[in-house]
């Protein structure tokens, strides 16, 4: 069955899709727009190394259920010796990036719950609550993620209200390779979970103006 995806709706699958963290949403979005894309569902199947079956379980979640209902996994396993409630109160002591190993998870959980993991043992438990180790993302002390996601917003915008004219658009920007940045480090985050953290506290730098167009790469 065909499926059609009208701009807005594809923009925002593309955007979870770039967002994410988790290679099984990123599969089922991509599953959804190749579809939309006129690829024939055993195409797609080959392409993600699935099945014929789950690209038709995903389409069909799609279609009756919604984006939100893709995008949501329910299977989170069994959470071992700790309850409900404390697994989420480790999934928000995780959010904030404090643990580089397995071995400082196990500590806090012994410290916290007098629960006895061993690192392996948290390890397996880790993915099944949806937890992952990942390197964080760095930013510059004076970067705002929020207004350049509103920036990006407003480029999208005005490219479709021009459609059809000529018209260039050029980033101008000045650049700043800094030295001396800090070292980014790998943690346990959520799945899915941006931590950023911030670098850039040199005063040595290079300066280079520049401008940029997206549409032809000039």
């Amino acid at each position: 069955m065909a499926l059609t995806l009208e701009p807005p709706v594809r923009r925002e699958i593309e955007r979870r899709r770039r967002k994410t963290h988790d290679k099984r949403i990123a599969h089922r979005l991509s599953a959804v727009l190749w579809v939309a894309d006129g690829k024939l569902q055993h195409e797609v199947a080959k392409l993600l190394g699935v099945t014929e079956r789950q690209v038709r379980k995903w389409l069909q979640t799609y279609r009756t259920r919604g984006l939100e209902e893709l995008c949501t996994l329910h299977h989170r396993g069994d959470p071992g010796k700790l309850r409900p409630a404390q697994i989420q109160r480790l999934k928000a002591e995780i959010a904030t990036g404090r643990f580089l190993t397995a071995q400082q998870i196990c500590a806090w959980v012994e410290a916290t719950f007098h629960t006895t993991y061993t690192p392996r043992g948290i390890r397996d438990l880790l993915p099944r609550i949806g937890v992952s180790y990942h390197k964080a993302t760095g930013f510059f002390w004076k970067a705002d993620p929020d207004k350049q996601e509103g920036f990006i917003h407003t480029y999208e915008q005005q490219k479709q209200e021009a459609d059809g004219q000529k018209t260039r658009r050029y980033f101008v920007d000045a650049c700043h390779p800094v030295w001396g940045v800090e070292m980014l480090y790998c943690c346990w985050l959520l799945v899915g979970q941006r931590f950023l953290v911030g670098v850039g506290g040199g005063r040595k730098r290079l300066n280079i103006l520049g401008a940029y167009c997206p549409e032809d790469h000039e």
